[in-house]
């Protein structure tokens, strides 16, 4: 019983880490968009 609440929580861990791992490649990804357009000019 202990055992599955603590996988349960490692779990939404996980999934929130991802989250913020996609909206962290995202922000990257505009960065490199804007440092792109600023080096063409």
């Amino acid at each position: 019983m202990n055992k599955e609440k603590e996988a349960q929580k490692l779990l939404k861990l996980k999934q929130q880490l991802l989250k913020q791992h996609q909206r962290l490649s995202n922000v990257n990804q505009k960065m490199s968009e804007v440092i792109n357009k600023e080096q063409e000019k």
